[in-house]
């Protein structure tokens, strides 16, 4: 399972922004939260980048009961009203394409939203970016 959610966190746009944004969110989840490094897989840029957290191998800590049995992509960004660039959705594509092609996203994988697993965090709510996503196959 791949689940989608927001950093809830300011946008980006250039490659130096969003990597002091990656930068924040990932001494943020060390010094307040307490987790060994940032909580998400991965992170989507408005740039059009994807930044690394965890990766591919190593477990997430982004959602209590399903981090050891899914990947997390946040999108850089908070997506109430607002829908995710149309380059933030692009390169999203390409990495659920390359983990499947390297193996560390089964071919039959799921798609679904953090709000949707657990609507009752509020960080959680995204609902434009979800939408973004509502017409692929792979959404549930």
């Amino acid at each position: 399972m791949v689940i989608i959610m927001p950093t809830n966190t300011d946008s980006c746009g250039t490659q130096a922004t969003c990597v002091f944004r990656v930068r924040h969110r990932q001494t943020y989840d060390i010094e307040s939260v307490k987790e060994d490094d940032i909580v998400f897989n991965f992170l989507i840029g408005g740039d059009g980048n994807v930044y690394i957290g965890r990766g591919w191998d190593q477990v997430g800590a982004h959602m209590a009961g399903y981090s050891s049995r899914s990947l997390s992509l946040a999108f850089i960004g908070s997506f109430q009203t607002r829908k995710p660039s149309p380059k933030q959705l692009s390169v999203a594509r390409l990495l659920l394409e390359k983990g499947v092609a390297l193996g560390k996203i089964a071919s039959s994988y799921r798609l679904t939203g953090a709000s949707i697993l657990d609507p009752s965090v509020n960080a959680y709510k995204a609902d434009a970016l979800y939408q973004s996503f509502s017409t692929w196959p792979q959404w549930s």
